[in-house]
């Protein structure tokens, strides 16, 4: 049994010896808490906190430490790690080779726990010029015994980046004509495919195992895996896997038979490159999310392209508005052309068609307009990091410039009431003129939603039109530019100082822009990414492809820990029931199952069928986000639909 998110009752919680200390927090700072008498912890520990310390979680309400009865505590702090360090490397491939080799200076461990997120921080950053690493990091850059010998171009060099760096291996590039993984101490040889795209296919397919092999195996306090028994059927033993060394652990990964891995985990993120410099400078940035990274790849797409995609996207699942058309299919009420915004003047985007591959979430970091990916740019990396931290309260502040879209002004109530806990400071505003919208956006906040109107000459106030670009620094770390084509304006915002934001490319629906802004608070709220948050809500619209996030589209607004998304899929014997971890924007993390308790690996879907009464009191017992059938719901709004069916006896 667990509760709400996946939080543990009491009867799970971690036991610690005398002279064991506890470390807990996920902000700036860490508590240390030091006793010698026996306690029990809630909730319990996810990660060890290596040289003999244990790590615990923190959950919503905080960490409790109880004691059989009084004791000695020592409490005290520290401040987490510092910005990582910057290694100096000439803009070649050589030089970018020696980059990647070192960016395993961030693994906090080599073995198999290093597939949690909590082992493995911020590579160190890049930079062009003379070569420089510094001591700390050489120190820190482990030696494996595992080699990467690469053809000398920057393109190949960023495709191998996160399985070396994942690998700790030591990579080269040098006058080949294809890549090989090589482990000359047991003698272990495999040749990747030359070509850019099967190359990356190659490099994701076998990190991807290899990673899923490391969750399987790794020893975590406080954590047991569902889905154990993939290694007996591979041959594979986690004990003797943990007692290996690196390059004997991936020797014997690749002697097991790796194709019977066919449930492979979604993987968090997929990022599609140019392979260029700027590329290369954003590796650490993509490291940091252990992303997935391919050659970009697209085509030009034209508005009948557009909508038949939407039809298609739409069309899949009932709308709570619709009708049945007398066969049990849903109609969907047709957009309304009175409620099209005003048009003239508006920006719309050129967008493509990405040649996307197997992930939970897409960026794009190179030329273009992507629709259902990201568009970022090194500034957006660059911000996050230079980011300030955040309160303890979040800021957020609503604009409503165009009364005739007051009626989304509601979602500043949805800040305030969906934070669970969370401290929220909303200001609610409108009508503002160009000034006043231009110091809101210099003024620090940790989110700017602008409901208005936009055209080429900016964002619509009550004297005129405001182009961000004329701000010069920004201090709203992230936004929602919910106006018309406002595309060119959210990527002006990234390069003045934004982390991420929505935007829209082109001129949308009054209606529709109410909806997407209203579901888009909700999830934004509850924990998701930018990214993840704006491909659900899109959904809820004929023309979701007309959103699009640009900036760092993993960064969230609200710091929720194991915020979970319920997907409910009727079928014939009861309803499906799978769960996603809306804050693992890091592949490596687990959740409790809030429907068996099991200890599960994100991103591995493993529906569960339940009853309606199940399922009504699994929903009625918690506030979290549902995608029914395809449509975002409420969890307590779609438990109140599911009354007891007679003929069950439910």
């Amino acid at each position: 049994m667990v509760g709400p998110d996946g939080e543990r009752p009491p009867r799970d919680r971690l036991s610690l010896a005398p002279d064991e200390v506890l470390v807990a927090g996920d902000g700036a700072l860490e508590t240390v808490v030091r006793f010698e008498t026996p306690a029990h912890v809630d909730p319990p520990a996810l990660a060890d906190g290596g040289g003999g310390a244990t790590r615990a979680a923190t959950g919503p309400g905080g960490t409790t430490v109880a004691f059989e009865g009084t004791a000695p505590v020592a409490v005290g702090f520290r401040e987490r790690a510092p910005d990582p360090p910057t290694v100096t490397v000439p803009a070649t491939p050589t030089g970018v080779a020696t980059a990647i080799t070192h960016a395993s200076a961030a693994l906090g461990t080599l073995g198999p726990e290093r597939s949690h997120p909590s082992r493995r921080s911020h590579p160190p950053l890049v930079a062009f010029g003379d070569r420089d690493v510094p001591a700390a990091v050489a120190r820190a850059t482990p030696e494996t015994g595992i080699e990467l010998r690469l053809p000398a171009d920057l393109s190949t060099c960023s495709l191998a980046a996160p399985l070396a760096f994942y690998l700790g291996a030591t990579v080269r590039a040098e006058d080949r004509s294809a890549p090989v993984l090589r482990v000359p101490a047991t003698g272990l040889r495999r040749v990747f495919p030359a070509a850019d795209a099967a190359f990356a296919d190659a490099v994701s397919g076998l990190l991807r195992r290899v990673f899923l092999l490391d969750c399987l195996t790794r020893d975590r306090p406080g954590e047991r895996l569902a889905g154990r028994e993939v290694l007996d059927r591979l041959g594979l033993d986690a004990a003797r896997l943990r007692s290996l060394s690196p390059a004997e652990r991936l020797t014997a990964h690749l002697a097991a038979p790796l194709d019977r891995l066919d449930d492979l985990p979604d993987w968090p993120l997929a990022t599609y490159v140019d392979g260029g410099i700027r590329t290369a400078r954003c590796l650490p940035h993509l490291l940091d999310r252990l992303s997935l990274i391919h050659p970009a790849a697209a085509s030009a797409i034209d508005g009948d392209s557009l909508l038949c995609r939407a039809l298609d996207e739409f069309y899949r699942g009932p709308s709570p508005d619709g009708d049945e058309d007398g066969v049990g299919r849903t109609v969907r009420p047709a957009p309304d052309p009175s409620s099209m915004r005003r048009t003239e003047d508006v920006v719309t985007a050129d967008r493509l068609m990405p040649e996307l591959r197997d992930a939970r979430v897409h960026g794009w970091l190179a030329d273009g307009t992507p629709v259902e990916a990201f568009t970022s740019t090194p500034e957006a990396y660059r911000n996050r990091l230079a980011a300030p931290e955040r309160d303890a309260t979040l800021d957020i502040a609503v604009v409503c410039n165009d009364p005739e879209m007051s009626d989304e002004r509601a979602v500043a109530d949805i800040y305030r009431e969906g934070a669970a806990g969370l401290p929220v400071d909303v200001t609610v505003t409108g009508s503002l003129a160009r000034g006043e919208l231009a110091d809101l956006l210099a003024t620090p906040h940790d989110f700017v939603h602008y409901i208005g109107h936009c055209e080429g000459d900016g964002l619509q106030c009550r004297d005129g039109f405001l182009d961000v670009a004329d701000v010069d620094t920004v201090r709203a770390r992230t936004f929602f530019l919910n106006a018309c084509g406002s595309y060119q304006q959210g990527k002006r915002l990234v390069s003045a100082g934004s982390v991420a934001g929505a935007v829209t490319l082109t001129t949308v629906l009054n209606r529709q822009a109410v909806t997407v802004g209203t579901a888009f608070a909700r999830l934004l709220i509850h924990g998701a990414g930018f990214e993840r948050a704006l491909s659900l809500a899109r959904q809820e619209i004929l023309m979701g492809s007309d959103y699009a996030v640009v900036g760092d589209g993993t960064d969230a607004l609200a710091p929720a820990r194991d915020a979970t998304v319920l997907h409910v899929t009727p079928v014939a014997d009861g309803y499906e029931v799978a769960t996603e971890l809306l804050s693992g924007g890091d592949p490596g993390r687990s959740y409790a199952s809030p429907v068996t308790g099991e200890d599960r690996l994100d991103g591995r879907v493993s529906p569960v069928t339940v009853g309606r009464g199940t399922l009504r009191d699994l929903l009625a017992d918690r506030t979290v986000p549902v995608v029914y059938d395809g449509r975002l719901r409420r969890s307590t709004d779609l438990a109140a639909t599911l009354r007891p069916d007679p003929d069950s006896g439910d």
